[in-house]
């Protein structure tokens, strides 16, 4: 997905951390871009602070916005910010 939005040949490393997914490209970025983790019934996605206005992490953000919007079907999603 991040190909063809992006139109780039950049892959990212998708790794299981400790029970929570991590997409990081050590050769670009020091440390993950994004980490997702379950938390009871809920979806914690922690972006890394260093990168936020980065132009690959807010592709893989509409991605993972997209997709979570797909799968919630009519339940919706509720996306909550945390400072």
């Amino acid at each position: 997905m991040f190909h063809k939005q992006k139109q780039s040949d950049i892959n990212f490393l998708t790794e299981n951390k400790n029970g929570a997914i991590e997409i990081s490209h050590p050769e670009l970025y020091d440390g993950f871009l994004f980490k997702i983790e379950i938390e009871g019934n809920e979806l914690h996605i922690t972006r890394s602070e260093h990168y936020v206005d980065d132009v690959n992490s807010l592709t893989i953000e509409s991605i993972l916005n997209n997709l979570f919007e797909e799968l919630a079907g009519e339940k919706g999603v509720t996306f909550v910010l945390e400072g």
